[in-house]
């Protein structure tokens, strides 16, 4: 059996970024935030949480100190959560940025095995890690379109571009996801240490000569692993208090 999910960075937009994904319900919830951290291209350099929007239960990781209260995401299976299509949980990564995530399971497919999860489509490429949020990268967008910005030259910096480099907010290349995802599960389950390895390849930056098969660019950061207000993320319980 696979599940299908459709998982959404929340206030992107133009375009919106997301990823399709499938994988074994029977894996766990540590799973599938490596999978979610490998599909969007994060670098899982930040603490994360699961919940659902008027709830105050939260699935993390454990043995984090103030996070204790959580429930274990190595314990808990994506069935024992996800039972049935339009099942919908949050997915909060970098509680300073806060990265808000949607996570849809959109199919049950009984008849179908995987052995590991896969990405099947996508759109728009992931922010850089620690930018300050989504108003924060959008400003950080903006600025790169403009080199008359007075913030052009300082987001070049920011991001390491050379001269013959450019952030393109719509790159996803859905054969590299996958390699990331394959490299995510490529550890040592028995050490404890999750996901990422030291020995892990960086990305690189692609230059601006050609694109890929869509024509999308070959500008953002495509690394082999690879707000709600500006420099401080909020979680679903927030929203749910806020009326937002």
């Amino acid at each position: 059996m696979t599940y299908q999910f459709k998982i959404t960075l929340i206030g992107s937009s133009k375009p919106e970024v997301w990823r399709r994904i499938k994988i074994d319900p029977a894996m766990s919830f540590d799973d599938l935030h490596g999978t979610i951290q490998a599909a969007m291209g994060w670098d899982n350099y930040h603490l994360y949480a699961f919940g659902t929007r008027g709830s105050d239960r939260q699935i993390g990781p454990a043995d984090e100190g103030e996070m204790d209260d959580m429930d274990e995401a190595l314990n808990i299976e994506i069935q024992q959560e996800f039972t049935k299509a339009g099942d919908t949980m949050m997915y909060l990564y970098d509680f300073g940025d806060g990265w808000e995530h949607s996570v849809v399971l959109e199919a049950i497919n009984p008849n179908e095995q995987i052995e590991l999860p896969v990405c099947i489509d996508g759109k728009g490429a992931c922010p850089p890690e620690d930018i300050g949020g989504i108003h924060s990268y959008y400003a950080m967008v903006a600025a790169l379109s403009d080199p008359q910005h007075p913030e052009y030259e300082h987001y070049r910096n920011y991001l390491g571009l050379d001269e013959d480099e450019s952030w393109d907010p719509h790159y996803f290349d859905m054969e590299e996801t996958n390699d990331a995802i394959a490299m995510m599960f490529d550890y040592d389950e028995s050490d404890g240490e999750g996901f990422f390895d030291d020995d892990d390849e960086e990305g690189e930056w692609r230059d601006d000569d050609g694109g890929d098969e869509e024509g999308e660019g070959e500008s953002a950061w495509a690394g082999a692993d690879e707000d709600e207000d500006e420099g401080g993320g909020y979680g679903w319980e927030h929203e749910q208090e806020e009326g937002r």
